[in-house]
């Protein structure tokens, strides 16, 4: 049985070793509410140009963009506070834990062992 746990070990899928970009989500808000308000900047600089072909709907595109990123990133910075002032008080209490870059080295201690 353990000859096949090693071989699946060896030969599946394994954890690519690479941390996360952005935990907290606040980089990825920002950069959509920025192409939603050019968006809506651009398409109200063209409106008449919406008009005239019936696609004044796009500019309502871009604005309800911009409050659900303007909700977002009130949210999570919010929540980012949140987070940061209770694993000030109390490190168990939902601090935001660390991600282990996986490696070969404890599959091949629990090998030795």
């Amino acid at each position: 049985m353990d000859d096949v746990s090693d071989l699946l070990r060896r030969l599946g899928p394994a954890q690519a070793p690479v941390a996360p970009v952005d935990e907290d989500g606040i980089v990825a808000t920002i950069v959509g509410l920025g192409i939603f308000t050019v968006g809506g900047i651009v398409l109200a600089l063209r409106y008449d140009w919406l008009v005239g072909r019936h696609l004044e709907w796009w500019l309502w595109v871009a604005a309800t963009g911009v409050a659900i990123g303007l909700t977002s990133l009130l949210f999570l910075r919010w929540r980012k506070g949140r987070r940061t002032s209770k694993a000030d008080t109390d490190p168990a209490a939902g601090a935001p834990v660390p991600v282990e870059v996986a490696t070969e080295e404890p599959a091949r201690q629990r090998e030795q062992a």
